[in-house]
């Protein structure tokens, strides 16, 4: 019997024509722990590794982004950074009742 998730339908209602393959190896282990997570998850091995894949490299490119602004945007931005700091009490005071509150719901 095959069940479609809302997922697996949305993922294959989107999916873009792919003409470049990357080859890569894997140890018998690895390979066993990425098919058991691809049906988990109801996808093929290669649609669970390329989102995976593709995930990963959004997020370390999402570090490493460059931002431009015009020089004016720019000067105003530097001088907010080299303002002296300012007591928040309010932010304090809200920061300190998050932390209290995450340590309460661990």
């Amino acid at each position: 019997m095959y069940a479609a998730t809302a997922a697996s339908v949305a993922r294959r209602s989107t999916r873009k024509a792919k003409d470049e393959s990357i080859h890569f190896r894997v140890s018998a282990e690895e390979r066993t722990l990425l098919i058991e997570a691809s049906r988990v998850e109801d996808q093929t091995l290669t649609d669970f590794i390329r989102e995976a894949a593709t995930r990963r490299a959004e997020d370390v490119l999402a570090e490493q982004r460059v931002f431009r602004l015009p020089p004016e945007q720019w000067n105003a931005f530097v001088a907010m950074l080299d303002r002296p700091v300012q007591r928040k009490p309010r932010l304090a005071q809200f920061l300190k009742e998050q932390a209290s509150s995450a340590d309460d719901a661990q």
